[in-house]
């Protein structure tokens, strides 16, 4: 919050005479907290921030990222898991080549235009198997496009 929407905010909660009469600038609710003392929160404001940090509402985390070029901020490939729509998740800075492509969705993997990922629901019967299966094509994919690109494949870890 800037140094004159506090005082247009500590006015306007006062009911101040001086008011500016700049009214547009008042803003109609009071600001979240964000450790200014002045600011104010709403119950429903704190019951939102809680509802916010629960898992469903958190973004994808990263499980893993394969650099796709030999520079520290060339593109990337990341294997995301998403908590909120309980599905893993496949980001790419680059798009892939269409035999990668075809790879996902016959291992059954949609394109999501909204995030610009490429996503396989988990089951919640088989959840660890969809995860592990998506590890390893992860894995596959981003060895084939680096050995593409005439890099060195990446080291895989576990079976």
């Amino acid at each position: 919050m800037t140094k004159r929407s506090r005082k247009l905010h500590k006015a306007a909660v006062q009911g101040s005479a001086s008011q500016p009469t700049d009214t547009a600038a008042v803003p109609e609710t009071p600001p979240r907290d964000t450790g200014n003392p002045d600011a104010m929160n709403t119950a429903d404001d704190q019951n939102s921030d809680v509802a916010q940090d629960s898992d469903s509402a958190r973004p994808p985390f990263p499980f893993r990222s394969i650099a796709l070029s030999d520079t520290a901020h060339g593109p990337k490939m990341r294997l995301l898991r998403s908590n909120k729509f309980q599905q893993m998740q496949m980001q790419f800075d680059e798009k892939p080549d269409e035999k990668y492509r075809q790879m996902l969705i016959q291992q059954g993997w949609k394109w999501r235009i909204e995030e610009k990922v490429w996503s396989k629901q988990l089951d919640q019967e088989n959840r660890w198997r969809v995860q592990a299966d998506a590890e390893r094509l992860f894995n596959e994919i981003g060895s084939a496009i680096r050995a593409d690109k005439g890099l060195s494949a990446i080291l895989e870890f576990g079976g």
